[in-house]
């Protein structure tokens, strides 16, 4: 097919002159094109083959033959691109045997697009591209109605992700608003000895099922009143937009992803969103927005809802819990619905609302050493009881229950 086009991006913030640089295959000199024009600071330029109908919602910065006879345009095995300036290479993917063929994107099954992950990091490495993620796509194809899986003319999809392996943050990251959002694709890791900041007003979005986040490591989220952290549903389009790009079709509920796992210590989270998680998985390791054995940790003035089973599970954990928003956890009718379930822990919970769970809160202790204070927080329109204690003696002072 002739249905082709190569993206350029210019990450810096001077525009870029095209004149005098070639954008050319090192493996049969196909496409060999002397380019033209400019490309403004975070500017996108695409490079169509024969005509404008590539992309068909999307006018091309060229139109370029990518050669004649045969061999003429991109191989489906790889090719080497560079570009050029005077003869020397500016930039270039890598060679064809450093990935046996295109380090990312397939001649079938939709024809989703080779992405760049970072602009800053030298285009011969293999580990800098990878296969569009899935979400999101930008433009049409020739036939004016299919989608493209890519993101011509806009940022990659890879660059919604929050670290390029997928699965694992590979070193301490900080997490900005003018990236928002990211997207979690697959179950992910913060090891130990690794620490992810989240800065406020940051959105960050799991895919639909039992994905999760293992925090190993340290995580923090420094949001504000006026610009949570926010950790949501794909589906959910109140923050970051509508970035499954399905309109109304899709809307979030309960239990749409896994869980928070807490597993190390020093973690806290501040001003952060919690909503729509809590899967209730039949191998039970999930069933909680926040859960986690063994752990040392702070919440505050924060909001965990619409979990599709407890709020936060906690077991043999230490947590300052305070002035947070617990709510609308409901869904099963029973105590798999509680704001709060605790085992064995060392809490101090002070000025929370508890609001619409079927329990509030539930304490359990094998010892009943536990030391556990309860202060002036707010239990509102519980299912059942405000508060559940089994073997457990917190100390209570300055609570009130209403329509519980």
């Amino acid at each position: 097919s002739q249905d082709e086009w190569i993206e350029l991006f210019n990450p810096t913030s001077h525009t870029i002159d095209l004149s005098n640089i070639r954008l050319t295959s090192h493996s049969d000199s196909k496409p060999n094109i002397a380019l033209s024009g400019t490309i403004p600071p975070g500017g996108y330029y695409i490079i169509e083959r024969t005509d404008d109908t590539t992309i068909s919602d999307i006018a091309a910065g060229m139109i370029a033959s990518f050669g004649a006879g045969s061999g003429a345009g991109l191989s489906n095995s790889g090719e080497m691109l560079a570009l050029e300036y005077h003869g020397a290479i500016l930039d270039q993917t890598p060679e064809i045997q450093t990935c046996s063929g295109w380090c990312g994107g397939y001649a079938e099954g939709g024809y989703p697009t080779m992405e760049r992950i970072d602009s800053h990091t030298s285009g011969t490495e293999k580990t800098n591209w990878m296969t569009w993620i899935g979400y999101p796509k930008n433009g049409k194809t020739a036939d004016r109605t299919t989608n493209i899986n890519g993101t011509p003319g806009k940022r990659n999809s890879a660059d919604y992700l929050i670290d390029p392996s997928v699965s694992m943050l590979t070193k301490d990251k900080t997490l900005t608003k003018a990236k928002n959002p990211y997207i979690i694709m697959a179950d992910f890791t913060i090891p130990s000895e690794k620490t992810l900041t989240v800065e406020a007003g940051t959105v960050i979005k799991f895919l639909e099922g039992g994905i999760s986040l293992a925090v190993e490591g340290i995580l923090h989220t420094n949001g504000t009143k006026d610009s949570p952290v926010v950790f949501t549903s794909i589906k959910d389009d109140t923050y970051g937009g509508d970035t499954n790009q399905d309109g109304a079709t899709s809307s979030p509920d309960h239990a749409n992803w896994g869980t928070i796992n807490l597993w190390g210590s020093g973690s806290s989270l501040d001003h952060t969103i919690m909503r729509y998680g809590g899967l209730k998985d039949p191998g039970g390791s999930l069933w909680a927005i926040i859960r986690r054995k063994n752990c040392d940790f702070s919440l505050s003035h924060s909001t965990i809802e619409f979990s599709g089973a407890y709020g936060i599970w906690l077991e043999h954990c230490t947590a300052t819990i305070t002035d947070n928003h617990i709510q609308y956890q409901n869904i099963h009718h029973n105590s798999d619905s509680t704001g709060l379930a605790a085992t064995d822990s060392a809490l101090t919970i002070n000025g929370n609302v508890f609001r619409d769970n079927y329990i509030g809160a539930l304490f359990h202790s094998t010892t009943g050493l536990d030391i556990i204070s309860v202060t002036n927080n707010i239990f509102l329109e519980q299912e059942s009881f405000a508060i559940t204690l089994s073997g457990a003696y917190p100390a209570f002072s300055g609570n009130t229950a209403q329509e519980n």
